[in-house]
């Protein structure tokens, strides 16, 4: 039982990438924020399906928290690169990337 466990516990923090970020989506006006911290990286790229996973750069301020804006009309899909690592924060919607892997999904409120 305790190796079972620890084995789940181990894919956990393997897949978690980006230990200690943390990933915040604010609507502001006619935009949206997205924000994520990671004091260590030394870069962060947005990759999403409103801007036809064109690369986006990052922002980042001294307390290490990055911020992209993107249009906050119609949903998109996305995720980050962060130090050249692809990177899906935890959010409350996501979907299969197609890859193996996930995709977040920002949806505008009604």
């Amino acid at each position: 039982m305790r190796i079972r466990v620890w084995a789940v516990l181990g894919i956990v923090a393997l897949t978690a990438g980006c230990a200690g970020s943390a990933h915040t989506v604010k609507p502001e006006g006619k935009d949206v924020c997205l924000y994520l911290r990671a004091p260590k990286a030394a870069s962060v790229e947005l990759f999403s399906s409103a801007s036809d996973y064109a690369p986006v750069s990052a922002m980042k301020n001294g307390d290490g928290l990055w911020e992209v804006r993107m249009p906050a009309g119609r949903p998109f899909d996305y995720f980050y690169l962060v130090d050249g690592e692809p990177f899906t924060p935890p959010c409350a919607l996501s979907r299969p990337d197609g890859f193996g892997g996930r995709t977040c999904i920002y949806a505008p409120a009604p």
